[in-house]
This record gives C-alpha cells, sequence and structure tokens, in this order.
C-alpha cells in the first residue's frame, strides 16, 4: 500500500510538471524551445523532462513541438493571406522545405494544398 502512495505521488508529481511544461511552450510557442533551454527555464535536467514528458504524454517532446508549431503555424495559413514562408520562419523553421516537409508528415498535405 505505501508502495503504491508513492508511485502516485511521482505519477501526480510528473503529471504536473508536464502540464507546467505544456503552458510554457503555448506561452512560447513562435521561440526556439530546445530541450536545454526548457530545462533550464523549468529547473530540472534534460533527462527527466525528456523522460517524463514522454512517461506522461507518451510522445517525444521534440515531435510534440514540432506537431504544435505545425499546429499553429496551420492555423495561421488558414486564417491570414500571409505569405507560407514567412510563417514557416515565424514559428522557427529554418527553411520552406524543412517546414513543407515536417507540415506535411502532420497534415498530411503540404502548406500550399493546405490553403486551398
Amino acid at each position: 500500500m505505501n508502495n503504491l502512495s508513492v508511485n502516485q505521488k511521482n505519477s501526480r508529481f510528473h503529471c504536473s510538471l508536464i502540464e507546467a511544461l505544456i503552458l510554457f511552450i503555448e506561452r512560447e510557442i513562435k521561440e526556439e524551445l530546445t530541450l536545454d533551454y526548457l530545462a533550464t527555464t523549468i529547473g530540472y535536467s534534460a533527462g527527466h523532462l525528456r523522460r517524463s514528458f514522454k512517461m506522461v504524454k507518451g510522445i517525444s517532446l521534440a515531435k510534440y513541438i514540432r506537431r504544435r508549431k505545425t499546429e499553429c503555424a496551420a492555423n495561421e495559413i488558414i486564417m491570414s493571406s500571409r505569405f507560407i514562408v514567412d510563417i514557416a520562419v515565424e514559428y522557427g523553421f529554418s527553411s520552406q522545405a524543412s517546414f513543407s516537409r515536417t507540415f506535411k508528415s502532420v497534415t498530411g498535405v503540404t502548406p500550399k494544398e493546405y490553403r486551398v
């Protein structure tokens, strides 16, 4: 019984940590969100953050960030008439080609097809 209680406390701790991390990511989504930057900002080691995120969300932290950046960019593609390359740069993608590859892997279509 005591061991279960410790596991429950650890689980709640990890969930709270990840909830705080996700809120931070959402607030700073247009910034360069490297694992080291996030770890320093949140105050935990990069390894602990990576393991905790994977345990709670079932997806790697890097993949989650790429997906969220892509989803936010997709919303801007639909809601604005801005150039796609400008949106890609705003969300931290290094090139339009890199953005297009990531976008297609997340949405199944290219950014141009998505806009139509």
